[in-house]
């Protein structure tokens, strides 16, 4: 059906075959992707076959002359499952997502059944979530390895009450529900599909090795004139740290969370921000989820008071699932090159031919589709194809070629929310500031005392 969706696009899009205008031409197109995501089954994705390479991609079905935005942000947090945090969504105000079953369970070592249930804190401990770990969680699709592979915690979700600020993003804006990260594995490499396309090998919960050439999205927007900047709580920054040549010679780009508020504020936003947190705010177990929340809503509430809000689109997402149950299987994909990944003995085999685990991603704009659910196939790199789309950039891997960007989220000639809608107010439970606090200080403590 992609085959076909393909084909009609490249007709409708050459201006010589058809006596239409061009808005029409799109509504048409629109229609057409919307048919074939519906016709085509979650597992078998499109990535059913990968004839694109590096420098090649998809038709595009939008040019940038039809997208109405002029600033792309993406807020990327981590280590949370969609069913993690949106398991009850349904049951408050959005009934079009899918979530796992009721009594879903996973056994533990002994047989027991471990059903998914509330979640009785804000910092629950920190799961397994490394190559080895995650694939046995998968279990060859079966998804029933969590509690074997990390503990009962994996069997845990958050309701409303807990995040109601992203339950009112949910509710507002528009959600994908298969959206995955990009690799079966950690931060480190899932990050480095969200701004390169690829891993190059990478699976270790690390810095990757130095490069002897450095590509990414950066890059690309600072080779055609693009402004573009990190803005980031950490000192130093995963992507600073994943491009460590980049941070040196452009270390002007890489600015502070709140040189952002002040820009956005300013109406001065550039081109792209990659805004990422840190600390108590990264929503890292066992790091408080409400004082992630609150900075996510910080940012956001700056984004929509901007004197450019009429013009941006915020991606909100996290980098992987961080060991929490998630019940969908991840699909195929498309390997992004010839750079298999960097094995050691005892690793468990496998290429980068399948997305990671489901991740929440919420699109905030004022063209996001009003209370709208995606159930299109997305990962990290279709935001990626998403700008490079805007931006007229050339894809940088096979695996951002056959990246289905998430336009079905927008509706580019209505804007539903031209005044930015009243969200909650994020707030931190006074119960549970210090216990967080002592939480995550015994654990890294302890990390520390054992080298890990």
């Amino acid at each position: 059906m992609h085959r076909i969706a393909s084909s009609f696009t490249k007709i409708i899009l050459n201006e010589n075959s058809l006596s239409m205008s061009m808005a029409n031409k799109l509504s048409i197109i629109t229609a057409i992707t919307v048919l074939c995501a519906a016709c085509t089954s979650i597992q078998t994705s499109t990535f059913a076959s990968c004839p694109y390479q590096a420098g090649q991609s998809k038709p595009a079905i939008f040019h940038n002359i039809d997208i109405p935005i002029d600033h792309i942000i993406v807020v990327m947090q981590e280590n949370r499952s969609f069913d993690h945090y949106f398991q009850k969504l349904p049951e408050y105000g959005q009934p079009h997502v899918e979530v796992a079953p009721a009594n879903t369970f996973n056994l533990d070592n002994n047989g027991k059944k471990i059903f998914l249930t509330r979640a009785d804190t804000p910092c629950l401990g920190d799961e397994p979530h490394y190559w080895n770990k995650v694939n046995e969680q998968i279990a060859g699709g079966a998804m029933n390895g969590f509690v074997t592979a990390g503990g009962a915690g994996a069997m845990t979700y958050y309701d409303e009450s807990w995040i109601p600020y992203y339950y009112a993003l949910a509710n507002t804006f528009a959600i994908a529900d298969h959206y995955h990260a990009s690799v079966p594995s950690s931060t480190w490499p899932n990050r480095m599909y969200m701004i390169a396309g690829s891993s190059f090998g990478h699976i270790l919960n690390d810095p990757p090795p130095p490069r002897v050439e450095e590509r990414s999205i950066f890059h690309q927007l600072e080779q055609t004139g693009k402004s573009w900047a990190v803005f980031t709580a950490a000192d130093p920054s995963f992507e600073e740290r994943i491009l460590p040549r980049l941070r040196a010679e452009k270390g002007d780009h890489f600015r502070t969370i709140d040189d952002f508020l002040e820009i956005a504020k300013k109406g001065k936003l550039p081109d792209f921000s990659w805004v990422t947190s840190a600390g108590r705010h990264n929503e890292h177990p066992p790091k408080n989820i409400q004082a992630g929340q609150k900075f996510v809503a910080q940012i956001i509430d700056a984004v929509m008071k901007s004197p450019n809000w009429q013009r941006t689109a915020l991606f909100f997402t996290y980098d992987e699932h961080g060991g929490f149950y998630d019940h969908v299987a991840p699909p195929k994909a498309c390997s992004p090159d010839d750079i298999q990944p960097i094995l050691e003995s005892g690793d468990v085999p496998g290429k980068f031919d399948r997305l990671g685990v489901r991740v929440p991603m919420i699109v905030i704009s004022p063209y996001a589709k009003k209370h709208y659910v995606s159930h299109t196939v997305y990962d990290h790199t279709s935001i990626l194809r998403f700008i490079q789309m805007r931006f007229n950039l050339p894809v940088l891997t096979a695996r951002d070629a056959h990246a289905t960007p998430p336009i079905d989220m927008f509706d580019f000639k209505h804007s539903s929310f031209t005044q930015p809608p009243v969200l909650p107010t994020a707030n931190e439970d006074p119960r549970f500031v210090n216990e967080c606090e002592d939480t995550a200080r015994a654990r890294y403590s302890n990390e520390a005392a054992i080298g890990k």
